[in-house]
């Protein structure tokens, strides 16, 4: 299974895909930095950094735990170049 995800791009795909399965529904400070990394690398027009950002509102301490996670984990799966 992980060997699928070897590419910086599939990492960030997979990471998407577990941020919005663990119910991002509101972000700030970690979760807005966590959507700005995402977006440099997806890109601003992609559908997923479209619906991340249409997210970000009134955060809970749960959504900012969990972004700040989710941050940890992309920026040691896809380290900035």
């Amino acid at each position: 299974m992980f060997q699928k995800l070897r590419t910086p791009l599939a990492r960030l795909a997979a990471l998407v895909v577990v941020a919005q399965a663990l119910g991002f529904t509101a972000c700030s400070d970690e979760c807005d930095t966590l959507i700005e990394e995402t977006c440099a690398r997806v890109g601003e027009d992609k559908d997923s950094c479209k619906r991340l950002r249409q997210k970000v509102q009134n955060p809970s301490p749960e959504d900012k735990r969990l972004c700040g996670q989710a941050l940890k984990l992309t920026q040691r799966l896809v380290p900035s170049k």
